[in-house]
């Protein structure tokens, strides 16, 4: 569980970015 961790957070704060980039690139 504990090595999971990292990977978890890992995917999730890329999902974060890409989500991010998306809404940048969409309103500019």
């Amino acid at each position: 569980m504990a090595e999971e961790l990292p990977i978890l957070k890992g995917i999730l704060k890329g999902v974060v970015s890409y989500h991010n980039a998306r809404r940048c690139h969409v309103l500019g």
